[in-house]
């Protein structure tokens, strides 16, 4: 494989837009702390969706959100050949409150 080949594989694979499962802290009470990241390229809505999937999971007979869901950039260094340099992602929370269907 030609040097060319292997570069634009590295750029082509770091590139996306990183997307990880949302995250769940549970706050006792029937209540979750939700987070979503993503790097760079992704956009609210995608975190937005991301915590709607994770919250119809942990309360499939219903929810309500106690908060809103702000996105905010995070900043961060990573080392690339001991160097620092600056870099960052995207974080969304919120937290859910499990309802009981027939409440609604």
């Amino acid at each position: 494989m030609n040097k060319t080949a292997l570069m634009a594989l590295m750029l082509l694979a770091s590139g996306c837009a990183q997307m990880l499962p949302a995250m769940s802290t549970d706050l006792g009470g029937q209540r979750y702390q939700l987070q979503a990241n993503g790097n760079v390229f992704v956009n609210k809505d995608t975190l937005s969706n991301n915590i709607d999937k994770k919250a119809k999971k942990l309360c499939p007979e219903g929810y309500e959100y106690e908060t809103p869901g702000d996105t905010r950039f995070k900043n961060d260094l990573l080392v690339n050949n001991g160097v620092l340099m600056p870099s960052g992602y995207f974080a969304m929370h919120r937290v859910v409150r499990c309802t009981n269907a027939a409440e609604n």
